[in-house]
């Protein structure tokens, strides 16, 4: 008798935490703190390159994004981690333009976490003069082995027209990995999208919606 109570205590106790923790909140990681400052602080601010200012954003504080570099995102493939990847800058304006939406996105179809490479420092960069192919800067190394592993997702890198003979992972690029292998990489962007500073509409951001999801049928 003693024995059923302390058991039935016992079960009692262990669904109360569970209730405990689904019912409360918990706090959003330093992670995604950083993303929501990062991507928020530069908002309505004039964009240096295109010379207008920049959309403004409004990431919540709950977003899923968990940073990771070169090394780490190769670790992860080399470990056949199964998991998507959001390749921007905070300041590409055609970022700016799906960033909410991809986060949205990922908390209606339940994917818990995002993880985010900030990729505006680490190409090769390749510009035309004397109408020849130049290469003004070196991709850092982890770059370019991530070109090798997720090639068969990413478009060709072309300057003007001409091509570099390389992929290249531009920004917006969000790539669904399943066990290590690339299945599928989307912009977000919609066709109908003729610059990142338009006012979006229904038809532009379900045309964003549906390209995010394809990502999450390609991983889960």
């Amino acid at each position: 008798m003693k024995r059923d109570i302390i058991i039935k205590v016992i079960l009692g106790a262990v669904i109360l935490a569970c209730l405990v923790m689904y019912l409360i909140p918990t706090k959003p990681t330093k992670d995604e703190l950083k993303f929501k400052e990062e991507y928020e602080s530069i908002n309505s601010i004039v964009n240096e390159k295109t010379g207008k200012k920049n959309r403004k954003v409004t990431i919540p504080e709950k977003n899923g994004v968990k940073y990771i570099d070169g090394k780490q995102l190769i670790k992860k493939i080399k470990k056949k981690d199964s998991f998507i990847v959001y390749f921007g800058f905070k300041d590409c304006p055609w970022c700016r333009s799906v960033v909410e939406i991809l986060i949205k996105t990922m908390k209606e179809n339940n994917v818990k976490e995002i993880y985010y490479m900030d990729i505006k420092e680490v190409r090769d960069v390749y510009k035309i003069e004397d109408e020849k192919l130049v290469k003004e800067k070196e991709g850092t190394p982890e770059y370019m082995e991530l070109l090798k592993r997720l090639g068969k997702v990413l478009d060709d890198y072309t300057v003007e027209d001409a091509s570099t003979g390389e992929k290249r992972i531009y920004a917006p690029n969000v790539v669904g990995i399943k066990d290590g292998k690339a299945t599928v990489m989307q912009t977000g962007v919609s066709k109908k999208e003729t610059n990142p500073y338009m006012k979006l509409t229904k038809t532009m951001k379900d045309d964003t919606k549906k390209q995010f999801e394809r990502v999450i049928e390609g991983v889960y």
